[in-house]
């Protein structure tokens, strides 16, 4: 599987797990961090998931 198809895989199921969740925020700073460490999870995601092939 090519990156840009693994990449738009996983951007699918994050948009359909995102809908699934209600979240309850105590203020802007909770959704502020929440989404800052949410996007560096999927990042780490993202780059754990690549072809070991690529680094070559």
């Amino acid at each position: 599987m090519d990156v840009t198809t693994y990449y738009n895989e996983l951007m699918a199921l994050w948009q359909e797990l995102d809908q699934c969740y209600d979240y309850n925020w105590r203020c802007t700073k909770d959704s502020v961090q929440f989404i800052k460490t949410q996007e560096n999870d999927r990042v780490f995601i993202f780059l754990a998931g690549l072809n070991k092939e690529l680094d070559e």
